[in-house]
């Protein structure tokens, strides 16, 4: 079996359990299941080509790294929200 195929396929197990999902938890939901996860870059052209998936908005991504005791960094980033297409359901 292709290995986009198999992506998909879990894509949308996943999305048909949550409804929707920004594109962080899509990418960790993947690379937990199969052996040699994704890329974001295979990710996102899986999610733009398919006419299965519809991306539905943008939201801000909050995430803080602890440096040391002293110090941290918080990145905030915009990643796209997904969701199935209504015809597939």
């Amino acid at each position: 079996m292709p290995r986009t195929k198999r992506i998909k396929e879990l894509l949308i197990e996943y999305l048909e359990k949550e409804g929707e999902a920004n594109f962080c938890r899509l990418r960790d939901h993947i690379n937990s299941k199969l052996k040699y996860g994704t890329t974001s870059n295979q990710l996102s052209n899986i999610l733009a080509k398919n006419n299965e998936f519809s991306k539905i908005d943008m939201m801000t991504y909050k995430r803080v790294v602890f440096l040391n005791t002293y110090e941290t960094v918080q990145n905030n980033y915009k990643v796209t929200v997904w969701k199935l297409n209504e015809v597939n359901k």
